[in-house]
């Protein structure tokens, strides 16, 4: 299992740290899909929504976990909003915060 940044730690430093911002895979998946050919300095930007989309559910089902306080919603729009250069407001739903990470990657 490896640790991967959704947003490279080496372009966002500032969110390197907030666990919003780290997803678990598995070797193939980090090196082959996360970063095309093993390069860590490319980020596949397809595999990055859908690893973003993941995050979202997992912390949406884990905010809805009484007494669960590993994820903030706060944190995890901060990070997007850095990583992304957005303005996502943290009083979107996680519907509509996905809704809109398939529109603004589909547009790119």
């Amino acid at each position: 299992t490896h640790v991967h940044h959704i947003f490279p730690r080496s372009q966002f430093p500032q969110i390197a740290h907030y666990v919003e911002n780290l997803i678990l895979l598995t070797a193939t998946q980090h090196n082959t899909k996360a970063h095309p050919n093993n390069n860590t300095h490319i980020v596949d930007k397809d595999y990055q929504l859908v690893l973003l989309i993941a995050k979202s559910e997992t912390i949406e089902k884990s905010l809805k976990l009484v007494g669960d306080k590993y994820y903030r919603k706060e944190s995890f729009v901060y990070v997007l909003n850095i990583g992304l250069n957005q303005e996502i407001s943290v009083s979107l739903s996680f519907n509509d915060i996905r809704a809109f990470l398939i529109q603004l990657y589909n547009a790119a």
